[in-house]
């Protein structure tokens, strides 16, 4: 059902910091990043040893869907995105099973 971890998604207050982090102090590699200005958010891909990656996503302003979150943490795993042949089976399976 489940091929692979596909990312974890890491939602911090800081980004450049984080960035910092996981490029500078663990050697991730940075890949894609984009500002979403509806979502008031921004995130980036980087790429952990073989096919590992990490997602951190930051609030822009007020109003992002991070706020609550964030409200009382520094920061955290916000997702866990997983990889599957056939969504709607995955679908139909979790739903069976409650």
């Amino acid at each position: 059902m489940i091929a692979r971890i596909d990312h974890v998604s890491i939602a911090v207050r800081d980004q450049a910091k984080a960035e910092h982090f996981f490029r500078d102090i663990l050697g991730a590699v940075a890949g894609v990043g984009l500002n979403d200005p509806t979502s008031k958010f921004f995130w980036q891909i980087f790429s952990v040893g073989d096919l590992s990656r990490l997602e951190i996503i930051s609030p822009t302003g007020a109003g992002s869907f991070l706020d609550g979150f964030l409200q009382d943490r520094e920061g955290g795993v916000h997702h866990i995105t997983f990889q599957t042949p056939d969504i709607r089976k995955a679908m139909d399976y979790l739903e069976m099973q409650g």
